[in-house]
């Protein structure tokens, strides 16, 4: 089982999310809005779907309707555990060895991207792409510009990055070499 599948109240599968292996349902939630922003994280396989349901109403009486907000989320393990780490929320050490031994991944992979290295910049910029390939040149795209503003990085002055392709060539084999992603000539592709 290398996916998630929940259905119900909003409340009721944050709550079944959390009880994984998160600090708490804000942290299940926390997962979810961030992919409903990026749903270009998300595979042909996965899903996340908000539906409005209206509570049957009893005959002769008024009554205030609510309207109920339910939830499906059909989600790879690895996504979940994936987007934990860019968000830096913090994930038990029983719920990332089931997540995985499930996966088929030795528990040595999970490890801590950083910001102050660059670690979740490429990541985050190769998993916003089609084929969720990187490469040492990934950045050239930008212009010197910086494309994470929101994160705290040594290479980022003012506005601008100085992260080189030799630099970006070193965190991807590092990633590489947590299996996360796989080398195929100058290009490194995710695997999870």
């Amino acid at each position: 089982m290398n996916t998630i599948k929940l259905n119900g109240p909003e409340n009721d599968v944050y709550k079944k999310l959390a009880a994984l292996g998160l600090n708490n349902s804000c942290d299940a939630e926390q997962i979810i809005t961030f992919l409903k922003h990026n749903k270009n994280l998300l595979c042909s396989e996965e899903a996340i779907e908000t539906s409005m349901e209206m509570p049957p109403s009893l005959p002769g009486m008024m009554s205030l309707v609510i309207m109920r907000k339910n939830l499906y989320v059909n989600l790879k393990l690895s996504t979940i555990l994936i987007v934990a780490l860019l968000l830096d929320i913090h994930i038990t050490a029983g719920f990332a060895q089931m997540l995985t031994a499930m996966m088929g991944i030795s528990s040595h992979a999970i490890v801590t991207f950083g910001e102050e290295n660059g670690e979740k910049c490429i990541i985050k910029e190769i998993l916003r792409t089609q084929d969720k390939v990187g490469h040492p040149d990934m950045l050239s795209k930008f212009h010197g510009e910086c494309c994470n503003n929101d994160l705290k990085c040594r290479y980022r002055v003012d506005d601008k990055c100085y992260c080189s392709s030799e630099r970006i060539d070193e965190i991807l084999a590092g990633l590489a070499s947590c299996n996360m992603f796989i080398k195929e000539g100058d290009f490194y592709k995710y695997q999870w």
